[in-house]
């Protein structure tokens, strides 16, 4: 889901309503997509979304699977981890791209208290508990 957000701006099967979109989500067929997103993306997401367990992508043999994608396929994963690869877009250099549109529009009061009643209602230590980073996990 996250990969199809990424690449579209918008949740897979978004129907403007959740019951309708869940229910596309187990009845529908593949995604649509916008047409500047690869074929090869394309293919990757519907894979990586397979209703079937059995031909998902990655249920034969895991992440190593998944990496032998296509469309991934020449990515250098050991730089990856290790940070040595420079991310196409740097927003600290380019700018961000949003448009002034959202940018410009004051944050509503009732957002604001939300958000505050939230981060002040729950100690910093515990507004994470039962998370790690385990990096044996990323390979």
């Amino acid at each position: 889901c996250l990969l199809y957000v990424m690449l579209t701006g918008s949740l897979p099967y978004y129907q403007g309503n959740w019951d309708e979109m869940f229910a596309k989500r187990v009845t529908g067929d593949y995604l649509s997509f916008p047409p500047w997103v690869p074929d090869q993306a394309k293919d990757m997401c519907n894979a990586l979304l397979d209703k079937n367990p059995q031909t998902l992508l990655g249920s034969k043999k895991g992440a190593k699977e998944v990496k032998e994608h296509p469309w991934v396929i020449d990515m250098e994963w050991e730089k990856l981890f290790r940070k040595k690869i420079t991310p196409p877009i740097d927003p600290t250099k380019n700018g961000v791209n949003f448009s002034p549109e959202f940018t410009d529009k004051p944050i509503p009061d009732d957002a604001k208290k939300k958000s505050d009643v939230i981060s002040s209602s729950v100690p910093k230590t515990t507004q994470f508990a039962g998370w790690s980073y385990i990096e044996s996990c990323q390979k």
